[in-house]
């Protein structure tokens, strides 16, 4: 099954979009939103008739969710570990609201995909609504930040939000912090690792030992971080 659902993740979690591209309104990435990672489930294997009508039906159900206003964007992600298998961003209340959007997606509903969700609030959403293209998906990076020891001081958390606000260098052009949860969530277009490892690693709380970060590849729809 692990094959065929790389197949899925890099096709069919893309969502489509509007039209014609945009920049991402208030309404798309709302100051607080809930970040869902997309995971892999512990569902039985599927014929592959049963695994392309799951497949329409999935997308089916992203595409009513963008034309209800409640998701920003999506894309599937290549966990080595092969545990993460897409993202997307939602603009609903609660958690309980977050399940109800995956009420008629059979990937979930089999539990082939699960769902996390994470309340978030953005710093950053440099990003665009645009239709969706599988000609036209290009390979990014997430990179997924994690608190470890002790609590920063309150000058460590200033330059460490400095740092991020003023980034000019690697492409930086999402980042997010769960409430609470002691995630963090950056999206750099493109895939120069050196320039991204440079760029993490000089971040003042990733210095200090405080941040723990894994760099995942993020496929998106180009216009999406144009």
């Amino acid at each position: 099954m692990n094959s065929l659902l790389l197949t899925i993740s890099l096709s069919s979690l893309l969502v489509t979009m509007s039209p014609a591209s945009e920049p991402v309104s208030h309404r798309q990435v709302a100051p607080h939103f809930w970040w869902i990672f997309l995971k892999q489930g512990d569902g039985a294997d599927r014929s592959d008739k049963e695994m392309d009508e799951m497949q329409a039906a999935h997308i089916g159900n992203f595409k009513r969710l963008q034309a209800e206003g409640l998701l920003a964007f999506a894309g599937p992600v290549r966990d080595p570990k092969e545990r993460i298998r897409g993202i997307a961003l939602l603009n609903v209340a609660d958690e309980a609201s977050v399940m109800d959007c995956f009420k008629t997606d059979p990937y979930v509903q089999n539990r082939i995909l699960t769902v996390t969700a994470l309340p978030m609030t953005a710093r950053i959403a440099r990003v665009k609504k645009a239709p969706v293209d599988p000609k036209e998906i290009v390979e990014n990076r997430l990179a997924v930040f994690e608190t470890i020891g002790s609590s920063p001081s309150d000058d460590q958390m200033r330059a460490h939000w400095k740092y991020v606000e003023d980034a000019k260098e690697a492409q930086l052009c999402f980042y997010a912090t769960s409430d609470g949860k002691g995630q963090e969530m950056a999206i750099f277009k493109g895939k120069d690792d050196k320039e991204i490892k440079d760029w993490i690693d000089a971040d003042p709380l990733v210095k200090a030992n405080l941040l723990r970060v894994t760099v995942y590849p993020l496929w998106l729809v180009k216009q999406v971080v144009e």
